[in-house]
């Protein structure tokens, strides 16, 4: 399939930090750009910023040369991009501190809209009067706790452990690498926005407002402007890339296609329990086991 970009804009504000940790790729993206990230960085002062920064310029060398208006995205080489990110994260953190980033990746292909992600930071398909039609599922304490029936999404919002995720590109050392869940988007139509995002702005903004704001009778340029204006006063670092559809050319219809999960190091996840007490016993271990805290 032929898959056109419309345009592309991006932000990223400090909000009430006093240190951006956030990073993204390209920061001033254009209609000819066909891979996008966004990355949210973790760890405390600088060194959050250092990872994501990191992931973003790793990513964006492995990829800036490859022509995706006529190839698909092969998962070999996100495989290979994906381990390539990790050796970088293990050589900019040698004593493994716990330096760490989230990360979302979107490429526009011929196969379709290929997304990856790791972490709470978000991708979101949005298309006028439909409204969200595809989101990444947060890996974070709180969506497990929502999965497993312990607690509901609107508790979630304001539990107050809300911000531990469960899976972060991370210095491991001989330690296991966590995966990245794969979607690729093939129900793709004009003029769909898709957002990627770190979560000062997925937190700010709920889902109708999202829509509200980005499927407007307004130019992508000034949607995006108002989805920053709104986002800039947010208690995180605020994040996004947003970029519209164009023409699209399918070969023929097709179902959006999540793939197994891309297994860095053989890292499958236990089976999650069902009590809470030991969801949050399990998940502070594993907080503590990655992050060294």
């Amino acid at each position: 399939m032929k898959i056109t970009v419309k345009g592309a804009y991006a932000f990223r504000q400090l909000g009430q930090r006093s240190n951006q940790e956030d990073s993204c790729w390209p920061e001033t993206p254009q209609a000819a750009d066909r891979v996008f990230v966004v990355c949210d960085g973790v760890g405390g002062i600088d060194k959050g910023e250092v990872a994501s920064s990191c992931v973003c310029q790793t990513l964006a060398a492995f990829f800036r040369d490859k022509d995706f208006t006529e190839h698909s995205l092969d998962m070999g080489d996100f495989e290979k991009a994906l381990h390539l990110v990790y050796d970088e994260i293990e050589k900019a953190d040698p004593a493994h501190k716990g330096m760490g980033t989230t990360l979302t990746f979107a490429c526009v292909n011929t196969g379709g809209v290929f997304l990856a992600h790791i972490g709470d930071s978000r991708i979101y398909q949005l298309r006028k009067d439909e409204g969200v039609v595809f989101q990444t599922e947060d890996h974070s304490l709180v969506q497990e706790l929502v999965n497993a029936g312990i607690i509901t999404e609107e508790q979630a919002k304001t539990h107050p452990r809300k911000n531990v995720i469960t899976r972060a590109i991370v210095a491991v050392g001989d330690g296991e690498r966590d995966n990245a869940t794969i979607d690729i988007i093939k129900k793709v139509k004009p003029g769909d926005v898709f957002l990627l995002c770190s979560d000062g702005v997925s937190g700010t903004l709920d889902n109708q407002q999202l829509v509200e704001v980005l499927t407007a009778d307004d130019t992508l340029e000034n949607r995006v402007k108002q989805l920053a204006n709104q986002c800039r006063e947010a208690h995180d670092n605020n994040t996004a890339i947003v970029f519209e559809i164009g023409d699209v050319e399918a070969d023929e219809e097709a179902d959006e296609e999540q793939l197994p999960e891309l297994e860095i190091q053989e890292n499958i996840p236990p089976e999650m329990p069902q009590n809470a007490e030991s969801i949050l016993e399990k998940m502070a271990k594993w907080v503590r086991n990655q992050f060294n805290r």
